[in-house]
């Protein structure tokens, strides 16, 4: 079977070298553990009642459909579209208040 096909191998190398260079660059930013939220993020979120992203600040934010119940909390997924981070608003019920009747 010819291979006339393949590249020279320093080429084959070359390419090879370059293609992993970037899989590993990009493999390692989705694999990069971010840091958690330290307890003046979550002060400061919790502070200006949820309205912006606590790791950039940015307002640009939006709750998805993800939410899960757990008998005492619910968490709401919510994600920020400048810095692509997520996190779980968790809420408890406090109180009740009848519904107006129509």
């Amino acid at each position: 079977m010819s291979r006339d096909w393949l590249p020279e191998r320093d080429a084959r190398v070359q390419w090879l070298q370059c293609n992993h260079s970037e899989e590993s660059e990009i493999l390692r930013r989705l694999h990069m553990k971010k840091p958690p939220l330290t307890a003046e993020q979550i002060s400061a979120y919790l502070a200006t009642g949820g309205n912006a992203c606590p790791f950039c600040q940015s307002e640009s934010i939006e709750g998805t459909t993800d939410r899960e119940y757990n008998g005492e909390t619910q968490d709401h997924l919510i994600e920020c579209l400048t810095c692509e981070r997520q996190w779980r608003d968790v809420y408890t019920l406090t109180d009740v208040i009848p519904a107006e009747e129509a």
